[in-house]
């Protein structure tokens, strides 16, 4: 606790973000280096620029204060043994550290940025499988915000759901953090009292709700929000409790609630909660009848609108479903 107290009020006194900073976070961005994070907080450290998803962590070293065999600076001893400290616990829990030196970028202003990209791409590949590892084991979980708290918190994602969408306008909200691409009607947060808003309702510098630590809410400013091309399908998360979830660029976004395989995106879905809870019994009911029954209806064609293991409920249930689980989800086929 000493050691957590100590290094919130250093954090406090310190002034976050220098020149030499700032003139790589812009190069970066000038050449489409997207995902990262400036000054992301983790456990007791502050990262100069991190890609949380891809656990890529880059420090930018003044020369003179971190020291640099090239220049013949043996750097501040205290700045010099913190930054030791702080390497070992990143990469202790998994995270790449890159440190680009004062010398280097004053030399080339893009050093390195192309091999970033190329390491951020196969670490988040690398990350991406282990996410779909965790979802087909069922402790997959998402950070997420309760409307009475102001931390986000985990919770597990029940379903991954795949809507229709080539009918509907397709909208890019830009903020600070990064960009978020949704359909006309799927719902962000306005900061002011949590209120739910439609992509299609937002507007240049309205506040929304997101998180530039992923640890607390915190006003996000949009920038921009503008029509893109339609999509055959989209993608979205079902988290019971909070009903929405924090994406990788610090957005809070509302969820989907998913009904024997049919995805709804409404606004106070726990009212359908009992629906759900009423189908699971008639599921269970229906299913062992079926146990009873086996010999009977074996290599026989279910019925289109039976409610059979196989039930036609819902657009992508298929023959053969026998996990509840997948039965209520509606998820089928490889992932995108």
């Amino acid at each position: 606790m000493k050691i957590s107290a100590s290094v919130a009020r250093a954090r406090k006194c310190l002034k976050k973000t220098g020149k030499l900073h700032l003139g790589y976070k812009k190069k970066m961005k000038d050449v489409g280096l997207r995902g990262f994070v400036s000054e992301f907080l983790y456990g007791y450290y502050s990262i100069d620029e991190a890609d949380p998803f891809a656990k890529v962590a880059i420090e930018i070293d003044a020369c003179y204060w971190h020291g640099c065999e090239s220049c013949g600076f043996v750097g501040d001893k205290r700045i010099v043994t913190i930054q030791k400290r702080k390497d070992t616990y990143l990469r202790n829990h998994g995270w790449l550290v890159l440190h680009i030196k004062e010398h280097e970028i004053k030399r080339d202003p893009y050093f390195r940025i192309e091999q970033i990209r190329e390491l951020q791409a196969q670490r988040r590949e690398l990350h991406a499988e282990k996410i779909r590892s965790a979802m087909l084991k069922g402790t997959l979980c998402v950070k997420g915000l309760r409307s009475e708290s102001d931390n986000m918190e985990w919770f597990p994602v029940a379903d991954i759901l795949r809507h229709r969408t080539p009918h509907k306008k397709m909208y890019r909200v830009t903020t600070e953090l990064g960009s978020v691409v949704t359909t006309e009607d799927h719902s962000l947060f306005l900061f002011e009292g949590n209120r739910e808003v439609r992509a299609k309702d937002l507007h240049s510098g309205d506040l929304i709700v997101g998180s530039f630590d992923g640890h607390e809410r915190t006003p996000v400013v949009v920038q921009k929000v503008e029509e893109t091309i339609q999509e055959e399908y989209t993608y979205d998360l079902s988290v019971p409790g909070p009903q929405n979830f924090m994406l990788h660029t610090g957005i809070l976004a509302h969820n989907s609630y998913s009904i024997s395989g049919v995805s709804l995106d409404i606004e106070k879905s726990s009212k359908y909660e009992s629906m759900k809870n009423n189908f699971i019994q008639e599921y269970d009911k229906a299913k062992e009848e079926d146990k009873r029954s086996i010999k009977i209806v074996k290599g026989l064609k279910q019925p289109r609108y039976g409610i059979g293991i196989s039930s036609a409920l819902g657009p992508y249930s298929r023959p053969g479903v026998q996990s509840r689980r997948n039965y209520v989800s509606g998820f089928r086929g490889g992932w995108a």
